[in-house]
């Protein structure tokens, strides 16, 4: 009996949210600067940040519902058929 050392493959909300946390690491350090760096008579830098990472994620989250969309209809019959169509040539 052997043992598959193989990784299971990732869903795309396991995906997403892998890459959010990524995502997260990679700002902590331009955070703490951003932070620093914000004089008085200038927006809040932090806040403009999360105002951007926001829109991010909005459009992750719409890219992941499309796609859930799209998941959702591979099993219907009309688009297995035409899949097996393009593939036939």
């Amino acid at each position: 009996m052997q043992q598959s050392n193989q990784k299971p493959q990732q869903t795309i909300h396991q995906a997403i949210f892998h890459s959010l946390q990524k995502l997260a690491k990679q700002m902590q350090p331009v955070a703490q600067l951003a932070h620093q760096a914000t004089a008085p008579n200038e927006p809040d830098s932090i806040k403009v940040m999360i105002e951007l990472l926001r829109q991010v994620v909005g459009g992750i989250e719409q890219v992941q519902s499309r796609l859930e969309a799209l998941e959702s209809r591979l099993d219907e019959p009309a688009v297995t058929k035409a899949i097996k169509g393009v593939a036939r040539g």
